[in-house]
């Protein structure tokens, strides 16, 4: 790496957050500040190939990315969640620990509506499940603005904390019931009983899930979303929706500017000039492309699972293949660190200390978590944070925030690290758990007024909207996590994945269950085993990402992305079934 950066410079050094990063508190503040201090702009992360347009329209709307709404569980009346299941994903920009014990409470108080083309474990417990064309949560929300503003708008809300809301009127005006009918596959009723419950109920509080980000039309649904909350002032208010200053994060406390209506909207990298950056990072559908030019010769991967989770699989292994240096921290063997050229064994979350400071905005209260070391680590394994520290020593950087990871515990630089926290590392351990307060209202209402309020109607999202149209084909592939996985990670017994399909559609296919068959992409194909699944509707079917073998990501593309948000299309995604002979 020394050798790289005085040929090409630090910006030929690149750094991936993945999965495994994000469950190593010290790892995950470590490695984030990276390559700022390196001076590097190569940053990447699984938030582009997973939650990418929930931040970007954060953003365009908020002004801020941190503006990550949470449902005021305790106080709503009317829960809706689109392209979620969190009984299985726990879920995705919320955490729950008991996701079951949950929805049972909300249920008591409120109505839970569940949008989504597959019968879910969260839609079997739901008030109501909502079977839409998969793509089309966009027109669901659309109608409802467009009638929501005719009659059963927060009029005094809007007055006082929002701009924009004639431009909003004009965008969603074409989705009357007859265009959400058309485009959705819903029938009137379904609406038209969703219109009569947000009426009835005033507030509504909106959770998205991956089967909304991962598709092409994210970005414009959570903008939606946030603007349905918004006419029925919802945003930052009981009975809606709050956000989570962090207990760690302290956001109230930063004096952070709020993004200019275009956002904080960088430039892509030089190998993709037509894909943007957002929240400090460059798309991952554009690391193959970095790789090939030359720009990106080195890669610190702080566990991520590329073979198995980035888009277009061949090329990215052929362009990882191509690094000088593929450095994977990680503690076990996986289809990335057999890629690598060099693998740096880390303590398992068993052998460290930990605090929950990198879901510290996603998380149920004003909290923090914590747990001790529970067995020790085998002899030579050490802290990812102190593995990265000696990386960036070694090379002439403070990546540890001015300690030297030659003469610093583990419990010193938690202790460092959560100094301005309103609590102490001997409180953490001695309790496990501390809630600051377990909801805060109205911080972000004063935010938003610095720059006239809510944004209703961002020109780019406007100008997506006004040219989105639902994909009709005869078979779309969907996202899914199983229960046994989180991405690629396995836990506990290996629930397997392959290609699961509606009786009927694998029947017109000539496939049954526990034949192999082959699915086509424009993009690619793959070939597995059939799994019926009657859960699914016809037209649906799912291809489980995070499994290296039967791999959903070579049915996708690094250059069918959104041009906006620089998202990759892993779900509504036309497929064709055929048998494998």
């Amino acid at each position: 790496m020394k050798a790289i950066i005085a040929d090409s410079g630090p910006q030929a050094i690149g750094f991936f957050m993945g999965g495994g990063g994000y469950f190593d508190g010290p790892l995950y503040i470590t490695g984030g500040s990276a390559p700022g201090i390196l001076g590097t702009p190569q940053a990447y992360s699984d938030v582009t190939i997973d939650a990418i347009p929930k931040s970007v329209a954060s953003e365009l709307v908020a002004g801020s990315a941190m503006a990550l709404t949470q449902p005021d569980f305790a106080r709503c009346r009317l829960l809706l969640y689109l392209g979620a299941n969190p009984l299985i994903s726990h879920g995705q920009a919320t955490t729950h620990s008991n996701p079951t014990r949950l929805l049972r409470d909300v249920m008591a108080h409120s109505e839970v509506w569940v949008v989504d083309p597959r019968r879910t474990e969260t839609a079997t417990k739901a008030t109501r499940h909502l079977v839409a064309r998969p793509g089309s949560d966009y027109a669901i929300l659309a109608y409802l603005i467009r009638e929501i503003l005719i009659e059963g708008a927060d009029t005094d809300y809007i007055e006082q904390h929002t701009q924009d809301v004639g431009r909003l009127a004009e965008a969603v005006a074409p989705f009357d019931l007859s265009k959400a009918i058309r485009e959705t596959g819903l029938g009137a009723e379904d609406l038209t009983g969703l219109l009569a419950a947000v009426r009835h109920t005033g507030r509504i509080a909106i959770d998205c899930g991956t089967g909304v980000s991962m598709s092409s039309t994210g970005g414009v649904v959570h903008w939606l979303a946030l603007a349905l909350m918004a006419i029925t002032g919802s945003l930052d208010r009981e009975g809606g929706v709050w956000f989570n200053p962090g207990f760690h994060t302290q956001a109230r406390k930063l004096d952070i500017p709020s993004a200019p209506p275009e956002g904080f909207r960088g430039p892509g990298p030089a190998s993709r000039p037509e894909l943007s950056g957002w929240v400090g990072e460059y798309p991952v559908a554009a690391m193959a492309d970095e790789i090939e030019a030359g720009t990106l010769r080195a890669l610190i991967n702080l566990s991520g699972g590329l073979v198995e989770c980035v888009p277009d699989t061949k090329r990215t292994i052929d362009a990882l293949d191509k690094l000088d240096v593929l450095a994977t921290l990680d503690v076990v063997e996986t289809a990335t660190t057999r890629l690598s050229t060099h693998v740096l064994p880390v303590k398992g979350q068993f052998e460290r200390m930990d605090a929950s400071m990198c879901v510290d905005m996603i998380a149920p209260a004003v909290a923090m978590s914590f747990t001790d070391e529970v067995v020790p680590a085998p002899p030579g394994v050490r802290s990812g944070w102190w593995v990265l520290a000696q990386i960036g020593k070694r090379l002439g950087y403070d990546l540890a925030f001015g300690v030297d990871p030659d003469t610093t515990s583990d419990a010193d630089y938690m202790a460092r690290l959560i100094a301005d926290c309103p609590t102490s590392l001997a409180e953490l351990k001695e309790k496990g758990y501390v809630v600051a307060e377990p909801a805060t209202f109205d911080w972000f209402l004063d935010r938003v007024a610095v720059f006239g309020g809510w944004r209703l109607a961002p020109q780019p999202l406007v100008d997506e909207l006004a040219a989105l149209k639902v994909d009709e084909k005869p078979l779309m592939m969907i996202s899914r996590r199983l229960h046994p996985h989180f991405n690629s990670r396995i836990n506990g017994s290996k629930e397997p994945g392959g290609i699961i399909m509606n009786a009927d559609d694998a029947a017109d296919a000539g496939l049954s269950d526990g034949v192999r068959a082959i699915v086509r992409s424009p993009y690619g194909s793959l070939e597995g085993i059939v799994r019926i699944d009657h859960t699914l509707t016809r037209g649906v079917m799912n291809v489980p990402h995070g499994f290296a073998d039967i791999n959903t990501n070579t049915l996708t593309s690094h250059e069918h992305v959104n041009t906006l948000t620089g998202m990759p299309t892993f779900s509504a995604l036309p497929v064709t079934v055929v048998p494998a002979s």
